[in-house]
Parts: C-alpha cells; sequence; structure tokens
C-alpha cells in the first residue's frame, strides 16, 4: 500500500490522507514459481475510510480498515535481493502470489508526478497529484514494453488494471536526476538481470516516457554483486550506486557519468550491506551507509561529490539501514530521498 497525506499547519492540526492505494497481482499461473515470470495482472484500488464497524472505528476517524496484520500477504519484511525467496516459497504467508511488492513512492522534482515501485512487478505506476489517478506504468523488463497503458475497470472502488505479458526480473531502487535538463529517471534491474534502465523522462506526458539505455557493468552477473541504491551528485553530473555483495563480502560504490552512462570510478571493499546514499546540498559531499542485515561491523563511508576523493569512516554501532540529509527548504527536497530512493 502507498498513502500520501498533507502536513499539519500546528500543534492542533493532525495529518490527513490525500490519497491511498493498494496494489495487487493476478497471475497467470497457479504455480508460485511460474507467479511473476509468466505475467499477469497488476490491479491497483484507492483506498477510502470504511464505514462505521465494529471495534469502534468510524469513516469520520479517518481510519483504514488495514490495523495489523490484517491485509498482509507475506509473514515479514521482503528483505532486499529477497524477492526471489518469495518466489521459491521461502517467505511464506497467507497470500504471497498476489504479491507487488508496493514498496517506494518517490516524486518527480518538476513536483507534478510521483512514482509507486512495484519490485515484484519491475516497474512504477505513475500518479497525477493534480487529480490522484494513475497515468500509467512504466517498466526497467527488457524484454517488456517501456511504458503501459492503465485501464479502469471499476468506479466503486476506483480500480486500475495493467496487464505484463511475463516480469523477467524485480527492480529495487530508483531516482530522478536532480537536474531536470535532461531529465532521467533510473531503475534497478536485479537477481536475474544486474543493470540499471534509464529513462528518457524528458516529455510533459508520462504516457511518452521511455527507455534510452542501461548502465551496466561486466561485474553485475548472476544474483551478485548488483546495483543496489542510487543517488545523483547536486550538479546532475554523476550518479552514484552501492553495489550490493552477498554475506559476508563487503560492498562497493561505483560512480557513473551522466552524459555517457559509463562507469568513472569504483570505491572497493566499502562495507558489509551498503545501503543508501546521501548526497549534501552544498555539492560537496557523499554519505554512504553500511550494515544492513549482517551488523558484522557499522558506520557511514564519505567521499566528495566532485573530485571523488574518500574522506574516511564515521563508525557506529548497532545496524544501520537508512540514512538521510533533512532538506532545509523545497529545493533540497529534489536532492534528498523524496526524489532519488
Amino acid at each position: 500500500m502507498a498513502a500520501f497525506f498533507n502536513r499539519a499547519k500546528g500543534p492542533l492540526e493532525k495529518t490527513k490522507v490525500l490519497a491511498a492505494f493498494k496494489a495487487d497481482w493476478v497471475p497467470n499461473s497457479p504455480y508460485l514459481g511460474e507467479t511473476w515470470i509468466k505475467g499477469g495482472t497488476i490491479r491497483l484500488q484507492r483506498l477510502t475510510a470504511g464505514k462505521e464497524e465494529g471495534g469502534g472505528l468510524h469513516a469520520a476517524d479517518g481510519f483504514y480498515n488495514y490495523r495489523g496484520t490484517k491485509g498482509n500477504k507475506i509473514n515479514y519484511e521482503m528483505a532486499p535481493m529477497a524477492e526471489l525467496l518469495v518466489e521459491r516459497g521461502q517467505i511464506p504467508g497467507d497470500s504471497p502470489h498476489t504479491l507487488t511488492g508496493l514498496d517506494f513512492a518517490l516524486h518527480d522534482p518538476r513536483d507534478r508526478f510521483s512514482m509507486l515501485g512495484l519490485r515484484m512487478c519491475g516497474g512504477c505506476i505513475i500518479i497525477d497529484r493534480k487529480n490522484w489517478e494513475p497515468v500509467c506504468f512504466v517498466s526497467a523488463d527488457e524484454k517488456g514494453k517501456d511504458n503501459y497503458p492503465l485501464k479502469k475497470v471499476s468506479s466503486n472502488p476506483d480500480t486500475w488494471e495493467v496487464t505484463l505479458e511475463g516480469i523477467s526480473n524485480p527492480i529495487h531502487e530508483s531516482g530522478f536526476n536532480p537536474i531536470v535538463d535532461p531529465a532521467v529517471f533510473c531503475m534497478m534491474n536485479n537477481l536475474r538481470a544486474n543493470n540499471v534502465a534509464v529513462m528518457d523522462v524528458s516529455d510533459s506526458d508520462p504516457r511518452n516516457w521511455k527507455r534510452q539505455t542501461y548502465l551496466r557493468d561486466k561485474e553485475w552477473v548472476g544474483e551478485y554483486p548488483s546495483p543496489f541504491h542510487i543517488g545523483f551528485s547536486v550538479d546532475g553530473t554523476k550518479c552514484f550506486f552501492t553495489v550490493l555483495r552477498p554475506k559476508p563480502m563487503r560492498s562497493d560504490i561505483f560512480v557513473a557519468d551522466t552524459s555517457s552512462w559509463k562507469i568513472i570510478k569504483k570505491f572497493r571493499n566499502v562495507g558489509v550491506d551498503l545501503q543508501t546514499l546521501a548526497v549534501s546540498p552544498c555539492g560537496k559531499f557523499v554519505f554512504a551507509i553500511f550494515s544492513g542485515f549482517q551488523r558484522l561491523e557499522s558506520g557511514l563511508f564519505a567521499f566528495r561529490q566532485d573530485t571523488l576523493e574518500p574522506l574516511g569512516y564515521m563508525p557506529n554501532f548497532g545496524g544501520h539501514h537508512d540514512c538521510v540529509l533533512v532538506p532545509k527548504n523545497r529545493h533540497e527536497l529534489k536532492f534528498s530521498r523524496v526524489c532519488q530512493v
């Protein structure tokens, strides 16, 4: 599920849901091992606050009928690079075959469209925040089309569908270049095809967004190593990727030139389970968090955005997953995780 909220304007005001959606997968095959690779249909449904029901939940309270574990499809988190574990039946739950892996919502820095990332489905549904309507589905899958139309199939509740012939591999993290000329959006292909799909998103209509190239590296073969988290330099000339390696190996950071989409720098053996990249809005520094799931070591690695000079480590304990530099204003939002997951 994904939801969008307003911001409270004072201590007496509460945030409200502006729009909320849930996504389900309707597979073509009855066999879990073929659930996504054999294709099916994504069903996106608008959520509304429920009518009065038992337990004291009232529509006037703004509650949605998904408290606790109700609505869960798998029993625990689908960790990064665990998509194939679902397919293999290694993550149990009540309804794994309907899983889309709606994992993130991030925003076009031009401030109209938002992307709902569906990991198991290999792409993103685009939401128009002017009317809270879905526009289309964009795919990172080389074996599929770049862009798929959505069909509205119901108005009570609002429901849209898109049919995919097959899904070759899942996606994970994605991000917009903060410099919108040329405007690009990247999606990670993982596990079966380790590369980065680079989309031309310069057209004002997302239905015309197309894949323009793929970033590849000869090391990215098999399930690992795999491009994982993404960040762009403030001037938009460089794209940074954490490259995940299997335990107990340490992960890397690769840097690509955004004009040629070639790798220009590799930081080796930075730390175990390298994850989020936070880019400082001043244009000087990049911070990469590490430890993830193994917790064998934990901290933050820093290097320069401009010269790509490694600066050193800030050790910490306890394990990390994400790292965020809080924006001070709207301008800095486009360099943050709001636009780059």
